[in-house]
């Protein structure tokens, strides 16, 4: 799984999400990657800690576009949590490269 944006938005019930994935339904088979850098970064760090998150979760913070395509070649599922951002042209540029976004 990859998210590519840290704006605060709904990144939060994103991570409440996986949390109820793997704790409470028991699944151990998916790794996120959230990409990016923001004033929320830390927060959603300990949450995410909180949340017992950590053997399933990475924050990787700022990466140059070569690393961020990389990753969205690499990406089974793509999520922007911000329906209305202009990010969301990321998605077309994931599919792009054979990845399926979901904003």
């Amino acid at each position: 799984m990859l998210v590519v944006s840290i704006r605060r938005m709904a990144l939060d019930y994103l991570l409440r999400a996986l949390n109820r994935l793997q704790n409470d339904l028991q699944r151990h088979d998916f790794y996120c990657v959230i990409i990016g850098d923001g004033d929320s970064l830390p927060d959603l760090r300990c949450l995410a800690s909180q949340l017992r998150l950590n053997g399933c979760i990475e924050f990787t913070g700022f990466i140059p576009d070569r690393e961020l395509l990389e990753n969205l070649a690499a990406a089974d599922i793509c999520v922007d949590p911000d329906p209305s951002s202009p990010l969301n042209n990321v998605v077309h540029l994931d599919q792009s490269h054979g990845v399926h976004g979901a904003p």
